[in-house]
């Protein structure tokens, strides 16, 4: 489950495209800006108008998306997920959207609006052919986004992409509200995400963007699952057991984003690492894992919590046996 499109592809944008902080993509001599108000990973997350769990064409908001609120509603693409297929061995990818509506700033000081979440939903490929189709046959003349599995390429054209498919979103309400706004206001409004189904005693799960290197397929999307001391990754929600990262003696930290030399093979605005020990032969071995999730605040969520659970697993494990890894440790090769 993917977006594709007939008629557009960004990935012959130039590799050194960078991707300033309001998400907006420098290209030498040329800008290019999804929206005037592309902003804001950290909007407020309310949970009130998640129901109880149902099929996933019966999940429907408690609040419909209406006409009247597509002046004020923005759609943001914040994350997607993996699903076994039960036809095939073929993974099924879908596209995880926030429903954002602005409050308008009353103060001075308050340098921007806001945008409150009010809930997500998840789409799968079938469905953006199917609105995408409808709103073509009503005369909208705007290709839907080249958008395949997202996390699967480099973290700089997963960007681009998603830029470029929240820009859809914005022409297809503005077409949609002079013409007929029933379709994508049904869209926006059904196939509510349940983010209560977790396993019981994971603090965390989600799909991230693991580096396994250059020569070995680069960017790899998994599902992971951060439960107790160990991040446990899967190939799909549900799926086959891959491996896991035993926290003991963890270092966690962001990675910052280089916009004057970015590497599109393993630079990503969203990156985190984990320098973890792992036995290697008769020994303990520091070995560097990078990661890239789909948001700021995901990355920030999931570098916190692990931080804890690796702070957790020191305690619980008393004195260890082998020292904590010096800052050099860091540059330990990539695990392959």
């Amino acid at each position: 489950m993917s977006f594709f499109s007939q008629n557009t592809d960004i990935d012959n944008i130039s590799i050194n495209t960078a991707f300033t902080d309001n998400d907006t993509l420098v290209d030498n001599n040329s800008i290019f800006t999804a929206s005037e108000d592309v902003d804001d990973d950290t909007a407020t997350l309310t949970n009130e108008f998640i129901g109880s769990p149902l099929s996933s064409k019966q999940k429907l908001a408690k609040s419909i998306v209406t006409k009247s609120d597509f002046s004020i509603a923005k759609i943001k693409v914040v994350g997607m997920n993996i699903h076994p297929n039960a036809s095939d061995s073929k993974l099924l990818y879908s596209t995880i959207l926030s429903i954002r509506y602005i409050i308008r700033k009353t103060r001075e000081d308050v340098i921007n609006d806001k945008y409150v979440e009010h809930w997500k939903i998840e789409k799968n490929f079938n469905d953006f052919v199917q609105l995408h189709a409808t709103l073509k046959e009503q005369g909208f003349d705007q290709p839907l986004p080249s958008v395949y599995k997202l996390t699967n390429n480099s973290p700089i054209n997963c960007d681009k992409r998603i830029i470029m498919l929240e820009l859809y979103f914005k022409q297809a309400m503005t077409f949609a509200y002079a013409k007929d706004p029933s379709y994508i206001c049904a869209f926006l409004s059904s196939d509510i995400l349940d983010e209560t189904k977790m396993k019981p005693r994971s603090s965390k799960e989600g799909v991230l963007s693991k580096y396994k290197g250059f020569f070995i397929g680069g960017w790899k999307s998994m599902y992971f699952v951060l439960e107790g001391t160990k991040l446990e990754y899967y190939s799909c929600k549900g799926g086959k057991l891959l491996g896991n990262i035993n926290l003991l003696l963890a270092d966690v930290y962001k990675q910052h984003f280089n916009y004057h030399d970015p590497d599109p093979t393993t630079n990503c605005r969203h990156g985190l690492v984990i320098s973890a020990s792992e036995r290697r032969g008769i020994t303990d071995q520091f070995v560097r894992y990078q990661f890239c999730a789909f948001t700021d605040q995901d990355r920030d969520e999931w570098t916190k919590l692990i931080a804890e659970a690796a702070k957790k697993s020191l305690e619980e494990e008393g004195s260890p046996k082998i020292a904590k890894a010096p800052l050099l440790s860091k540059l330990a090769s990539i695990k392959k």
